[in-house]
């Protein structure tokens, strides 16, 4: 599998800064603050063919609701 990476050389600059993005969310630490949008892909395996997932903070798989709702009908556009 190919993945594309895409990277910005700084001008004069021989390394980058190492910063520190972790965070957590609701006691969940994750190294940085990027999560897909929900829904967008169902566990992620989608996504692996296009970027390293292992690289951003967390997948969200689908909203939580207090009740149940059902949701857009088909087809959506």
């Amino acid at each position: 599998m190919t993945r594309m990476r895409i990277t910005a050389a700084l001008p004069d600059v021989d390394e980058a800064p190492a910063v520190d993005l972790s965070t957590s969310l609701a006691g969940f630490a994750m190294p940085n603050p990027i999560l897909t949008a929900s829904g967008c892909a169902a566990a992620g395996r989608e996504l692996d063919q296009f970027f390293d997932i292992t690289s951003i903070g967390a997948i969200v798989t689908k909203s939580v609701m207090l009740q149940p709702r059902s949701g857009r009908a088909t087809p959506r556009s």
